[in-house]
């Protein structure tokens, strides 16, 4: 089956579309809700979290720590997935 060309082009552009916004959503995982002087000082050191649609999600299972999920890109410094490393060594040595 052929697909027409302005078909094509539609669906380019749609997708293009999607994945820019992609690229502007965020997505921050944390153990507990983040206070203002918490959020204040990600946003001063983390530059490219300023201007952006931030999601925050409360995820109990990271112990402690943030995920940042921008698109295809995660930032883990979650104390869980530290744990997790530290027992994939763990059990690598035995």
């Amino acid at each position: 089956m052929k697909i027409k060309s302005t078909l094509k082009s539609e669906l380019k552009k749609i997708m293009l579309k999607k994945i820019e916004d992609e690229s502007k959503k965020i997505i921050i995982e944390s153990a507990d809700k983040l206070s203002d002087e918490q959020l204040n000082m990600l946003l001063e050191k983390l530059y490219f979290l300023k201007n952006k649609n931030i999601q925050f999600l409360i995820n109990k299972n990271l112990l402690a720590g943030l995920i940042i999920k921008q698109g295809t890109s995660v930032l883990d410094l979650s104390l869980l997935s530290q744990m997790l490393e530290i027992k994939k060594e763990l059990n690598e040595i035995s």
